[in-house]
């Protein structure tokens, strides 16, 4: 599946796993955990919105 996300051109893109891309939204992926994900095009950008507004991005690996 693709999803696109916004209105303008968009500035970057993630290749993952449905599995990867839930646990990085949902709090269960550090950000170098996350930004070492198939990433093209500025991470950094996004990185602020990417987990759900509920959950927050942990600071240890839950190694899951």
């Amino acid at each position: 599946h693709t999803w696109l996300v916004g209105r303008a051109v968009p500035q970057a893109r993630l290749e993952a796993t449905l599995f990867e891309l839930f646990r990085a939204t949902g709090g269960r992926r550090t950000r170098d955990e996350i930004s070492s994900l198939d990433w093209s095009g500025d991470f950094e950008a996004y990185e602020e919105n990417l987990v759900m507004p509920s959950y927050s991005v942990p600071e240890t690996s839950l190694h899951e």
